[in-house]
């Protein structure tokens, strides 16, 4: 009996979720930095709301701002966004390379953040890491392989 409620709630939750239209947020740093976020912003700090329908065969964001260079050696970089999870070995790896090679991106805790895990299911997320490099996407976390996506 409780695992057939345990699967029936898991399928409403999926289906509820995938019904709405996500939100996602644009603000401003007082450094004048554009923040894009499933979260929405700091008290006090203004920001705009984007709707995502998820029926859009799309990436579930807003066009990314201008990063800029990434590192000295590198051209600009195109948007990269990765669904974690805390507890995830992979993704630790992930986030230390990101910072160590100063490459920008936006990650989404999958289990804390609910804009940020229904994102992750309309992008059929099934593990994490996943790491959207622009159109690409790569499940799990290979620096070399990252880098190539990164000249693709």
């Amino acid at each position: 009996m409780r695992w057939s409620v345990a699967v029936g709630l898991g399928v409403l939750v999926l289906f509820s979720s995938a019904v709405g239209a996500a939100n996602f947020y644009k603000w401003v740093d007082d450094k004048g930095v554009t923040h894009y976020s499933a979260e929405p912003p700091p008290t006090g700090r203004e920001g705009q709301t984007l709707e995502v329908d998820p029926n859009h065969n799309v990436t579930p964001f807003a066009p990314a701002p201008d990063l800029g260079e990434a590192a000295p050696s590198r051209a600009p970089q195109k948007r990269v966004v990765m669904y974690s999870a805390a507890w995830c070995g992979v993704c630790k790896r992930a986030r230390a390379y990101f910072k160590a090679q100063k490459v920008k991106f936006t990650e989404f805790d999958v289990e804390q953040s609910t804009q940020g895990r229904k994102a992750f299911q309309r992008l059929g997320g099934r593990g994490v890491p996943l790491i959207l490099i622009g159109e690409q996407r790569m499940v799990g976390f290979d620096p070399a392989r990252f880098e190539q996506m990164l000249k693709n």
